[in-house]
């Protein structure tokens, strides 16, 4: 079943846009040093693909999203769709970033757009893109890039959407995530005689996966609390390029007027994408009579399904190809763990995600607090993956209005609309 693409790769901020726009030569080059550039993408097995992005309510509460009392909440735990009362429908969004902020990731996209436009131009030459070639290569090296070790910095952005309803034990849910990494590298190689460092090699690689699904929730009741059972299609969609660009040596490649030539080499992509059937699996307990604690299991992926993806390259290939030889991956199957605890308008919540470290991601603590004031106004404040974050909702007449953040506004934003719910 096809879902439309709003979750493809455009979605993804102007950088990736810019890396898409080099087309056929948006390659860059290999090394002529001891150490080597490779011009691979970010492969779907070295990206995010835990798909567990809180809505905002739980966004503001450190991520905790496994017990909830609305359909958003229904998407990380199927059984959560028995709390969301007669009826419940919700939009949500929900972006994060990692090492990059806004004004740099503008930077980096003129930046690559310039040097794609003239490299695309330049017959595998970099005649005539020195100063491009210094606007990518300063940012490198200013995001964290190494340019004496050749150590990389990696920039990476999430973006998960969700929309749902549910009636009472049952709910229909959209919801996806697009993962993005961008990993740049840079090094440092002084060329006698010439005054307009800095001259050297970049190695510059992205990927981007979005994971579309469409899952039906429904709980079952049992003497301890609820079974949640989420069968879903998940379509996964991928696009990369990966190149290397390098103006080291004037004695290797020639040069014009004084000036490296230098080499490019690399390739981008086509999209390429593949449907498959999963089943989440989800628990609640009802809460103890003594402490009000409610706990929560939930198991993700229980089919473990591979998605075989082709290397397809959009257009011609420059010079040195990828060591890669498809984009194959594989959802294993992801446990969570949670407790919550509701006393008198006060929320208390601790989750432990992804106890494997698998899929990508890694094992993270999440903690959360809730108040509410006269069941309109709720503030919220919480620890997510080493990130402290905040969150208010507003409620009025049965629709509430939820936004979070993080300690680096410009790095973690949510916003989520729901209609009734509890």
């Amino acid at each position: 079943m096809k879902q439309h693409r709003s979750l493809r790769m455009a979605a993804l901020v102007g950088t990736l846009g810019a890396l898409s726009a080099f087309g056929a030569t948006s390659a860059f080059c290999q090394s002529v040093s001891s150490i080597e550039f490779v011009p691979n993408p970010v492969a779907p097995s070295d990206l995010d693909r835990t798909q567990v992005q809180a809505g905002a309510r739980a966004q503001g509460m450190g991520g905790t999203d496994l017990i909830g009392n609305d359909v958003t909440y229904a998407a990380y735990n199927p059984a959560s769709i028995a709390r969301s009362g007669p009826s419940s429908a919700s939009i949500t969004a929900v972006g994060r970033s990692s090492n990059v902020h806004v004004d740099k990731i503008n930077d980096l996209s003129k930046g690559l757009k310039d040097l794609g436009n003239q490299l695309n131009g330049s017959d595998n030459s970099l005649v005539g893109v020195r100063e491009a070639f210094k606007k990518v290569y300063n940012f490198a090296t200013n995001a964290g890039a190494n340019d004496t070790t050749a150590s990389p910095a990696d920039l990476s952005a999430n973006i998960a959407p969700l929309a749902g309803f549910s009636v009472k034990n049952i709910g229909l849910v959209g919801y996806g995530t697009l993962s993005a990494k961008v990993q740049l590298q840079a090094q440092a190689i002084p060329v006698p005689g010439l005054n307009d460092s800095p001259t050297g090699k970049i190695a510059a690689g992205y990927g981007v996966l979005g994971l579309s699904n469409i899952a039906i929730p429904f709980s079952i009741p049992v003497a301890v609390g609820t079974v949640g059972i989420s069968p879903r299609f998940t379509q996964a969609s991928y696009a990369g390029a990966g190149f290397v660009a390098d103006e080291t040596d004037a004695a290797s490649f020639g040069s014009t007027n004084g000036v490296p030539n230098g080499s490019i080499s690399g390739a981008t992509y086509k999209e390429v994408h593949q449907q498959k059937f999963d089943l989440d699996l989800g628990f609640t307990s009802i809460p103890d009579p003594l402490y009000h604690v409610r706990g929560a299991v939930v198991i993700h992926n229980l089919l473990s399904p591979t998605y075989h993806l082709p290397l397809i390259v959009n257009g011609s290939s420059l010079g040195k190809a990828a060591t890669l030889t498809n984009f194959d991956f594989q959802m294993k199957p992801q446990i969570d763990l949670g407790i919550l605890r509701e006393t008198k308008g006060l929320s208390l919540a601790a989750e432990l995600h992804n106890l494997g470290n698998v899929n990508g991601g890694k094992r993270s603590v999440h903690l959360g607090a809730e108040y509410a004031i006269a069941h309109s106004l709720f503030l919220r404040g919480g620890y997510d993956q080493s990130r402290f974050v905040i969150g208010v909702g507003f409620a009025f007449s049965g629709v509430r209005l939820d936004l979070a953040t993080g300690s680096k506004p410009q790095e973690q934003a949510a916003l989520s609309l729901t209609f009734g719910g509890r």
